[in-house]
């Protein structure tokens, strides 16, 4: 625990959407010099897209965009063509370290089919490619109030589905130029993935025309420690996450962050 006490690096947020209902908090969040670095996730940055170049140097985007627009799961997100000119134009900025694309979580219905994420995730692909060194993907966690609320028909890949898709995603990662990792699931066909990822945030701290050089330490000192406070699977680094859960407007009903309905009055901002 001393270690996250001490954490220059927040994840904005695990939780909630920050980057898109709460920009003006995360700006507030880097007043003062405890916080060297971020890890914000987002499916709608566009919001606190004006504002990246005030804050410190040091920061990445997880950046999910799947598509579900047909299949309604996403309700509140942007149009999809909306999302990836964001990444895009994140990305011609700031350079592509700066947007990891996520593509999770994978989930098959009666009518979505496996034949038809394959799709859904080249078509992306072919967008984003150029953009990203690094796609994670994860498949559905049934949490009990997340099951609650999804049709019965909603379920994950069989083994067999799981096999042509991922077959699938290696080929079309291969084309488009970007790897492919694991978030915090047990096969073996990709490398596990660090969203909150120490060599990541190193890289983009070393390419700043002065680094920082405390959280050069930082970094280096604790590159291959796990974040404890995740679950077993996860892989990240160290990150006091600042999200409030229940403040995120998206409603995806697959979300396991959303347990209450959501108040206009709450900050999207947790405790310490």
């Amino acid at each position: 625990m001393l270690i996250l006490r001490a954490c220059p690096v927040v994840s904005l947020s695990r939780r909630t959407d920050m980057p898109a209902f709460f920009p003006d908090r995360c700006r507030e969040l880097f007043d003062g010099n405890a916080v060297r670095a971020a890890v914000f996730w987002s499916k709608n940055p566009e919001p606190l897209y004006p504002h990246l170049a005030e804050l410190p140097p040091v920061w990445y985007f997880q950046y999910t965009i799947n598509d579900y627009e047909r299949e309604g799961y996403e309700p509140n997100v942007p149009p999809l063509r909306d999302r990836v000119a964001t990444l895009q134009k994140i990305s011609d900025e700031f350079g592509k370290m700066r947007c990891v694309w996520r593509f999770d979580p994978i989930l098959l219905d009666d009518n979505l089919t496996y034949a038809t994420i394959i799709a859904k995730f080249e078509r992306i692909a072919a967008h984003v490619g150029d953009y990203v060194d690094q796609c994670i993907i994860s498949y559905l966690d049934r949490y009990g109030h997340v099951a609650a609320r999804l049709s019965p028909t909603v379920r994950v890949p069989n083994q067999i589905e799981v096999m042509e898709i991922e077959g699938a995603f290696a080929r079309i990662a291969q084309q488009y130029g970007f790897t492919l990792a694991y978030c915090a699931e047990t096969s073996t066909t990709f490398s596990p993935a660090r969203c909150v990822d120490y060599r990541r945030l190193f890289a983009i701290n070393a390419m700043q025309e002065r680094p920082d050089t405390e959280l050069w330490e930082y970094l280096t000192r604790y590159m291959d420690i796990k974040d404890m406070s995740q679950r077993s699977r996860c892989h990240c680094n160290p990150a006091i996450d600042l999200g409030e859960y229940g403040t995120c407007r998206h409603h995806c009903t697959y979300c396991y962050a959303q347990k209450s309905e959501v108040s206009d009055q709450q900050t999207g901002l947790g405790a310490f």
